[in-house]
């Protein structure tokens, strides 16, 4: 039985991918480093801010310190912002399948992106208040899905049943997200992803 629904943003409900990589190569371009949309859509797509940046610096040879990055996160964020700021970025139908799953099942989303930005893009739809919350990038230690010990599963889980699996990895969030909803506790999860 189903008893939460939880959804990924970028990608899934939201068409924000190619907005995310028209942010990265302008903020990108003054490290002097081109980033291709082919290398981009096939290789860093799932990856949070920090580790793309983090990834494409080192690749390149460039200044990949924390405080680097840092400042290229937040330039990507109000360069992205501004993107998304008068836009409808959300999928055909997907606003009225998020309401027919908020009828029957708390929702949640988990996503690789800003919590800001998942906001701004679920305040634009009419559609935050049917989230009970949002686990984003900055609650998470890693962000890219492929890593076996990625937190944002962990995170979920944690979030709906109160406990991590004996094999989940330590992570900040596994300590920082409450099961805030006694329904969910225990309960098996269908996840919408890419």
């Amino acid at each position: 039985m189903i008893r939460a629904i939880l959804f990924d943003l970028d990608g899934t409900l939201a068409d924000t991918e190619p907005l995310h990589y028209a942010a990265f190569t302008e903020i990108l371009r003054p490290d002097c480093v081109e980033l291709s949309r082919e290398e981009y859509f096939t290789r860093l797509i799932g990856y949070n801010d920090h580790d793309c940046f983090a990834a494409v610096l080192k690749e390149n040879g460039r200044d990949a310190s924390a405080a680097h990055i840092e400042a290229l996160i937040a330039r990507k964020a109000a360069s992205y912002q501004e993107m998304l700021r008068n836009r409808d970025v959300l999928y055909p139908g997907a606003t009225d399948f998020v309401r027919e799953c908020a009828a029957r099942f708390p929702l949640m989303i988990v996503t690789g992106t800003l919590r800001a930005e998942a906001e701004m893009i679920l305040r634009r739809a009419g559609l935050r208040d049917l989230f009970v919350d949002i686990i984003a990038a900055e609650d998470v230690e890693h962000g890219n899905p492929r890593r076996k010990d990625s937190s944002r599963r962990w995170a979920a889980w944690v979030f709906c049943c109160d406990s991590a699996p004996q094999s989940a990895p330590p992570s900040r969030s596994s300590s920082r997200i409450p099961a805030r909803e006694s329904r969910l506790r225990g309960a098996p999860v269908c996840a919408s992803s890419r």
